[in-house]
């Protein structure tokens, strides 16, 4: 088990190896999202999780959540999700909440200090009290939006909320969140328009519709979930280096553009009306172009777009 994470480490190095190990990442909501994001930082090498959700494994799950089999039905799916972590890697650490998430028992969900928090709820209300809480308490969240009725897995993408489109749940959420007084929010989301499913299963109580969801697209987001927990270190250290090369560019660029405006000659300051009213001779068009330099700056100077003739301006205007 000691080489259980060795092709990992070869990406992340042994720092970021150490920091997982020590990371506490709470998952709200175990099912098509949850369940992927759980497995993927397990096999990442997250040291400690909290698992959250007050469901049991029924036969509609076997589709797409990974704690679904035949021999688990019926069971909580954070035993049953427990159970398949720790056949993964017997020494992390998990805590199981077997709860529905509520503003009423908030501080039970909140008796250790997370690193980060992924909300896979499904619930508006829920999902709102833990986005306002994660905020006030300065814990890093990442919000789920919905997958059901989606079939391009391709088009999620990892966004602030402000930017989602084509997503009813998004477009609750922005709502109720802006009364709320929180403006930002990094969400996952596709912008992909849903399917009209058939109407084979009755909803439950206190909902509309049953939401149709295959495995690939609640997949995919729960694994880029995970990806974004695991990678946030090295990507505020990419995010920095990027901004260095930025600005270590503009310099050069500065200096590139200082030195081409010194060789700027009278032919590309002046356009061709100009010149023409001034005689084509050379002396005229250089004491004019001394005139105007003198008296316009050079932040004023224009190159003439026809002049392709970088080597010699001159020679190209003295041959017409």
């Amino acid at each position: 088990m000691d080489n259980q994470f060795l092709r990992t480490q070869m990406l992340l190095g042994g720092d970021a190896m150490n920091q997982l190990h020590r990371s506490h990442v709470a998952v709200f909501g175990l099912g098509g999202v949850g369940s992927y994001a759980v497995e993927a930082l397990v096999r990442s090498g997250v040291g400690e999780l909290t698992l959250i959700d007050d469901d049991t494994v029924s036969p509609t799950n076997l589709n797409r959540q990974l704690e679904a089999l035949h021999s688990t039905v019926g069971q909580n799916k954070t035993d049953a999700l427990a159970a398949r972590c720790r056949d993964i890697n017997p020494d992390v650490r998990l805590h199981l909440i077997c709860a529905r998430y509520d503003a009423a028992h908030r501080e039970d969900f909140f008796t250790a200090r997370y690193d980060y928090i992924l909300d896979a709820i499904d619930t508006v209300s829920s999902k709102l009290d833990l986005i306002q809480t994660a905020q006030a308490r300065g814990i890093p969240i990442l919000s789920a939006m919905g997958t059901g009725n989606k079939l391009d897995a391709s088009q999620l993408c990892i966004t602030d909320i402000s930017k989602t489109r084509n997503c009813s749940l998004a477009r609750v959420m922005r709502k109720e969140l802006r009364d709320r007084g929180v403006k930002h929010l990094r969400v996952i989301y596709s912008p992909e328009l849903p399917a009209k499913p058939e109407a084979l299963e009755a909803p439950p109580p206190g909902r509309r519709s049953v939401p149709a969801s295959l495995v690939w697209v609640p997949g995919c987001a729960g694994l880029m979930m995970a990806g974004d927990v695991i990678l946030t270190p090295d990507a505020k250290k990419r995010k920095k280096a990027a901004a260095n090369d930025f600005d270590r560019y503009h310099r050069q660029f500065r200096r590139d553009r200082r030195g081409q405006h010194r060789r700027t000659s009278a032919r590309q300051v002046y356009p061709r009306a100009l010149q023409r009213r001034n005689g084509k001779g050379r002396g005229t068009l250089r004491a004019l172009h001394r005139r105007g330099r003198h008296a316009r700056g050079r932040k004023h100077a224009r190159r003439h777009p026809f002049d392709r003739d970088r080597r010699d301006p001159w020679r190209t205007f003295t041959a017409r």
